[in-house]
């Protein structure tokens, strides 16, 4: 079998090429492979043989799809689509190849989108072509590990929202002339941990799992915080430790060993995936839903899109 190029095949419409070419120089700035033709004279039997072979030879498939794809209703960047849908079947499951790209309102319902886009995670490029460094990110290396897509990305979407929640409870607290220590210190029931240790543990989750399976020592914090300041800037020290860790440092951490408490009587072992899929996440989420339904139950008006944040 042919060994697979670590590199990405860009496709885009005539009309997008100048997007197409800041999205590959943003690539290839992070150090990542791009092939990226930009001639318009395309088409002809050596075109199509050289498109076929990068396709099936390259990593990732990017298509950048926009207005443009969807007014145009013929284009050659659709046979490089049907051709990049062809393999795809062939390919397994959980390997990743489709990789779309939005550069403007399009929605991801299109109809003139092959279906197989629709199955996969879009990345929104919409109105900043700065946000060319989140596709490095989240490309990192092109076949990036899902111990770490499925960890610290999640931690930095719901804290961030936990941080727009808290937010709005020291807002509403001041509203309503409330101490803030009413809610700071507001419990589900009497012998849970009130609302500043649920997210004191919440950060304590994300900042752990992140460090272990990222081979990096894990920060100590005070944990002496006692206002909704004090809180936020919690947050931000989590989500700036979340925003140091990278994703190559994850590879080969499923396998690793973790040792929950070691030297005590509850000292556990675990292998990295069964760490984080069957203890640290549901850890973390716990601990950040609680947060959420002691404000709710004490009057802020919160709802899942505040929970959950953006996406």
């Amino acid at each position: 079998m042919e060994e697979r190029s670590r590199a990405v095949f860009l496709s885009y419409c005539s009309q997008d090429a100048e997007s197409a070419r800041r999205i590959c120089e943003a690539l290839q700035s992070a150090g990542i492979e791009v092939w990226f033709d930009p001639s318009e004279l395309r088409g002809g039997d050596a075109w199509d043989a050289a498109i076929r072979t990068q396709i099936k030879t390259r990593s990732l498939f990017i298509p950048i799809v926009s207005k443009n794809t969807h007014e145009r209703g013929e284009g050659y960047f659709r046979l490089e689509w049907k051709l990049a849908v062809d393999r795809s079947h062939l390919m397994g499951a959980n390997l990743p190849f489709l990789v779309p790209v939005v550069i403007d309102v399009t929605n991801e319902t299109d109809d003139r989108v092959p279906d197989r886009f629709h199955e996969r995670l879009w990345q929104d490029l919409t109105g900043a072509p700065s946000n060319t460094i989140a596709l490095q990110t989240n490309l990192g290396s092109p076949m990036t590990t899902p111990m770490y897509s499925h960890s610290v990305p999640v931690f930095r979407q719901l804290l961030t929202a936990l941080r727009g929640i808290l937010a709005q409870a020291d807002t509403h607290a001041a509203a309503k002339a409330i101490p803030p220590e009413a809610l700071l210190q507001a419990r589900l029931y009497p012998d849970m941990f009130p609302l500043i240790k649920q997210v004191q543990i919440a950060a304590d989750f994300a900042r752990g799992i992140a460090a272990r399976l990222g081979g990096v020592e894990v920060p100590a914090y005070d944990g002496n915080e006692s206002s909704f300041a004090d809180l936020d800037g919690l947050l931000a020290r989590t989500l700036a430790f979340l925003d140091s860790v990278k994703a190559a440092q994850f590879e080969g951490s499923e396998t690793k060993e973790i040792v929950l408490r070691p030297g005590t009587p509850k000292e556990k072992k675990l292998t990295g995936d069964a760490y984080l899929a069957n203890y640290g996440l549901p850890q973390f989420f716990f601990h950040v839903t609680t947060a959420y339904d002691i404000l709710r139950h004490n009057g802020i008006a919160i709802g899942k899109r505040d929970y959950m944040g953006a996406y």
